[in-house]
Parts: structure tokens; C-alpha cells; sequence
């Protein structure tokens, strides 16, 4: 397989996130997208939240914006719906967190002493 230098540089990158060699990550990306698995670049909870964290940063930038902009009763509307986006982005960022907290207790009580 031959990548490009920027190519080369992004994959491992990736795949020193992830704690693997680049031949390791690029054979679990083609063994779990042969199996069918729909996200080709696995993603973990931590990286998830950092996501959503900086989504929400931009979207409070926006509706700072929004509130600069457009002066009186238009901006009610579209501050309300830039709240429900907030509102949802956080029930998003709550839900990443226990998911990836209730991962993290299972894989310590999978784990047996001396493995």
C-alpha cells in the first residue's frame, strides 16, 4: 500500500493514538470494515468529548455573533434554536461520558490479576 508523506504522516498519527504500529491499525481498520463495521475509523470516547466540546465552544461563538448581528425580535429565534443545540450538544457530551466511563469500569472488573 503506498501513501503519500502527509498520508503517511496522518495514519500514523492515528495509529500512534491509538497505541498501535500502522501495520497493526490499518489491518484492524480492513478486518473490521470486511465484518461489516459501518464507521471505518474507529473513534474513542475521549476523542468523542473533545469533539463536542469544541462543537459547543463554536456554537456559543455563533450565537454571540447572532446577538451582535441581528438586533430586537429575529434574534430571539435563532438564539432559542442555538439553546436547543447547546442543550443537545450537552445531553450528547453527558451521554459520551457515562458511555465511556461504564467502558472503562467494565474493562477494569474484565481484567484478572497477573494478566
Amino acid at each position: 500500500m503506498r501513501l503519500s508523506p502527509a498520508e503517511a504522516d496522518v495514519v500514523g498519527a492515528a495509529a500512534q493514538r491509538e497505541g498501535l504500529s500502522v501495520g497493526a491499525w490499518v489491518g484492524q481498520l480492513a478486518v473490521g470494515r470486511a465484518q461489516g463495521q459501518t464507521d471505518p475509523v474507529p473513534v474513542t470516547w475521549q476523542n468523542l468529548v473533545a469533539e463536542l466540546i469544541r462543537f459547543r465552544a463554536d456554537v456559543s461563538r455563533a450565537v454571540d455573533l447572532i446577538q451582535q448581528t441581528i438586533p430586537g425580535t429575529r434574534s430571539t429565534s435563532a438564539v432559542g434554536l442555538a439553546g436547543e443545540l447547546l442543550g443537545r450538544v450537552d445531553a450528547a457530551t453527558a451521554a459520551a461520558l457515562a458511555a465511556g466511563m461504564r467502558g472503562r469500569r467494565a474493562g477494569a472488573r474484565d481484567r484478572r490479576p497477573g494478566r
